[in-house]
C-alpha cells in the first residue's frame, strides 16, 4: 500500500541495475517545529560498494530535504549489530 506520509524509498541505479536503496521516514520535532528525516533500510549491493552509491543517495536526500524546507535534520539509523556499517 502506498502511503507517502509513512516514508519514501529512494533507489540508486548503475546502468540499468538497481544497486542501492534507502527509506526516509519522518519524525516531528515539537521543539524545532520541523521534521527529522531518518534514513533506514539502507542497502548497497556488494558489487557496487565503494563506488559512491550511498554518497549519491545521501546527497539526493539532502537536496530533497532542502527543497521541502521543513526538515531540521537528517539522521541515520544503523542496527547495533551492524559493525561494518558503523565502521564506515
Amino acid at each position: 500500500m502506498r502511503d507517502p506520509v509513512k516514508g519514501t524509498y529512494f533507489v540508486a541505479e548503475l546502468g540499468e541495475d538497481v544497486v542501492g536503496q534507502c527509506l526516509v521516514t519522518y519524525e516531528w520535532s515539537d521543539w524545532r517545529n520541523a521534521n527529522f528525516w531518518w534514513l533506514q533500510s539502507v542497502y548497497v549491493d556488494k558489487s557496487a560498494r565503494g563506488k559512491g552509491v550511498f554518497k549519491s543517495l545521501y546527497a539526493h536526500v539532502v537536496t530533497d530535504a532542502k527543497r521541502v524546507g521543513n526538515v531540521c535534520g537528517i539522521r541515520l539509523y544503523v542496527e547495533t549489530q551492524n559493525v561494518t556499517a558503523q565502521g564506515s
